[in-house]
């Protein structure tokens, strides 16, 4: 997946929008001190989070770089296509499942869950920034 570069936003620290198995946030601090000094590109082959990628942007060490990312998980390079491609639906939706949630509390994880999510994922019948939503809405929640 090709990272778009977006010079409107400022140098607000990025975080990953998921929690991953192995993700390195919390390695930062150690591994900072092993980023090459000078590069041409970055390629992530295993990107989970994104946790080392969103330093490098944060820090402004892949400005005018070429950047690829790739994961083996379908659905995590879904999610961030769509957060990519369509953020404002992709927002749309979290907004909703929010509502959602607030209302039926954690019942409305398993609705989610067993009734959208993996039903509509395994179908291949929903839209992507729904489908990135509900996958955001999960991680973060459950």
């Amino acid at each position: 997946m090709q990272a778009t570069r977006r010079p409107d936003l400022d140098r607000a620290p990025l975080r990953p929008l998921l929690k991953w198995a192995g993700g390195k946030r919390q390695l930062l601090p150690v591994l900072r001190r092993y980023y090459p000094s000078a590069f041409d590109r970055y390629i992530e082959p295993f990107f989970g989070s994104g946790a080392v990628f969103f330093d490098l942007v944060t820090t402004g060490r892949l400005d005018d770089r070429a950047v690829l990312l790739a994961d083996d998980n379908a659905d995590l390079v879904s999610c961030y296509a769509a957060v990519r491609d369509t953020p404002e639906e992709v927002i749309l939706e979290l907004e909703r499942l929010a509502d959602e949630y607030r209302l039926a509390g954690s019942q409305c994880y398993y609705e989610v869950r067993d009734q959208r999510f993996n039903p509509a994922r395994a179908a291949g019948t929903a839209r992507p920034a729904a489908l990135a939503a509900m996958l955001i809405f999960l991680n973060r929640t459950g």
